[in-house]
């Protein structure tokens, strides 16, 4: 039947029908599109989260192999500063010792063989009549014939000992340089001490500032396992989006398609009738 200033029934169902058949045939390409997109976005987004979390592992795994290094100089360095510390101390004694025997040998020993050797004369005359008078004693029998003279054998002493003094002021120079030198080596010594423990407090704070990056990785990873899981549960709800809205244009077109038939059908039951 054709309607006055319209379109006849039949027109309008066949513009509905091909509406509805072009709607869903859109329908269902939009919705497949749209979870495609859907899966392919949570892939890219996966893909970005596993990089980035493997980027974060490596950093965790290098910062635990320097915190580690970084420990074992930081007891090493304060074993050594201990150690010289009490080098040092033990040199610094050693150098006083120097210093007293400098003023032994140069002073006191000398001083008290000079004076031994200022008696040496008297000693020797003292021998010499001793010598004589055994001699004396010997003519009566009394056994006494030395190899050498008591006052040869104390004169000979007495010339050793006048090189003595001169032979120990000599080595005074010698040892209160080693004393200065001990003093010098032993506070370069302490100084290289607290060089490494100013080393050892700085590759502390070091230490602490690789663990706080430690942690920051590790809050890092957490974060994005939890990123990785709420997108997951984002990707089902998105594909559940997807769907119902394509199920709902389907169904539209489906309703479009149904009307358009409907009035097909209504067309050719009146001219049926008509006939």
């Amino acid at each position: 039947m054709v309607q006055n200033g319209g379109m006849s029934d039949s027109a309008r169902g066949r513009l509905l029908v091909r509406i509805g058949v072009v709607g869903l045939v859109l329908s269902i390409a939009v919705t497949v599109g749209g979870l495609i997109l859907v899966s392919l976005g949570w892939q890219a987004a996966t893909r970005s989260i596993e990089v980035t979390k493997e980027a974060v592992e490596s950093v965790a795994l290098t910062t635990a192999a320097i915190d580690s290094a970084f420990s074992i100089a930081e007891e090493g360095l304060a074993t050594v500063e201990v150690t010289v510390a009490g080098a040092s101390t033990s040199i610094v004694e050693l150098a006083a010792v120097m210093a007293d025997l400098a003023d032994m040998v140069g002073n006191e020993i000398p001083a008290s063989v000079e004076a031994i050797e200022a008696t040496m004369p008297g000693l020797v005359a003292t021998a010499a009549v001793i010598d004589q008078t055994m001699r004396t004693l010997a003519s009566f029998g009394v056994d006494y014939d030395p190899d050498q003279p008591l006052d040869q054998a104390l004169a000979e002493v007495e010339r050793s000992l006048a090189v003595i003094p001169d032979q120990l002021r000599i080595q005074r120079p010698v040892l209160a340089k080693a004393s200065e030198d001990l003093v010098a080596f032993a506070t370069q010594s302490l100084g290289i001490s607290r060089e490494v423990g100013n080393l050892a407090v700085r590759l502390g704070e070091v230490s602490r500032l690789v663990a706080a990056y430690r942690e920051t990785a590790a809050r890092a990873d957490r974060v994005l396992g939890d990123l990785e899981s709420a997108l997951e549960g984002r990707l089902w709800w998105a594909l559940v989006a997807v769907v119902m809205a394509g199920g709902a244009l389907v169904a539209a077109q489906l309703t479009a398609l149904m009307v358009g038939r409907g009035l097909l059908s209504d067309a050719a039951a009146g001219r049926h009738q008509s006939s």
